[in-house]
């Protein structure tokens, strides 16, 4: 099984009528996955995963794509860029055993730390013990769950913002996670305020149902 190791994700979502879906992944090197998605508003927009030494060496790599691709630009509505934290996401895709190319639905949460911890420190604290192991089992045995992409801002606006992209097999596996104690502990007991859940669908699964 082939489990990621980018260091870091960034959200895109563009402009009415505008889509990432021709933004292929195997003309940029640098780019690990690349999933095209579709918001519950038909808001279309793509999750990367960028590969790099380390999350500013990828924020670097992603800067030059845009740079080289500047029509690219004209697209989005919004750019979010968040370091991953890796050991407790690694041990969530060992848990479930499954891959990225399963995502069929993909949850979004983000809030504002109430601490004064920096995401990547709060991070380290809680992952301190064991090495991310328990955060990641947790997460990597949502039934239907393939990982959770533990996330870290560090800059911008995304300085005080931690959260996670959660991949699912399917939708329903997704609305049940939501409705279920397990969400209703993990989001009682993350020191953070101001939280926004986003839900998507895969693009290509959309089309397909479509068809």
């Amino acid at each position: 099984m082939s489990i990621p190791t980018a260091p870091l994700a960034q959200i895109i979502t563009c402009r009415k009528g505008h889509t990432f879906t021709d933004v292929l992944q195997r003309h940029t090197d640098a780019m690990e996955h690349k999933i095209d998605l579709v918001g519950t508003d038909g808001t279309q927009g793509s999750l990367v995963m960028w590969s790099g030494a380390n999350a500013f060496k990828a924020m670097l790599a992603a800067g030059e794509f845009q740079d080289r691709k500047r029509i690219l630009q004209r697209r989005i509505e919004t750019d979010r860029q968040f370091g991953i934290v890796t050991a407790p996401t690694r041990v969530a895709f060992e848990t479930s055993g499954r891959t990225v190319d399963e995502t069929r639905a993909v949850l979004i949460v983000s809030g504002r730390m109430t601490t004064d911890a920096k995401p990547a420190e709060f991070f380290s604290e809680v992952t301190a013990a064991d090495g991310g192991a328990a955060l990641g089992k947790a997460s990597g045995s949502i039934p239907g769950a393939i990982a959770q992409l533990f996330l870290a801002g560090s800059q911008g606006r995304e300085a005080k913002l931690v959260g996670g992209i959660y991949l699912f097999v399917d939708q329903q596996s997704l609305e049940n996670y939501l409705a279920s104690e397990l969400w209703a502990k993990a989001r009682a007991e993350m020191p953070w305020e101001d939280v926004k859940v986003e839900q998507y669908a895969v693009a290509c699964n959309v089309v397909a149902a479509g068809a």
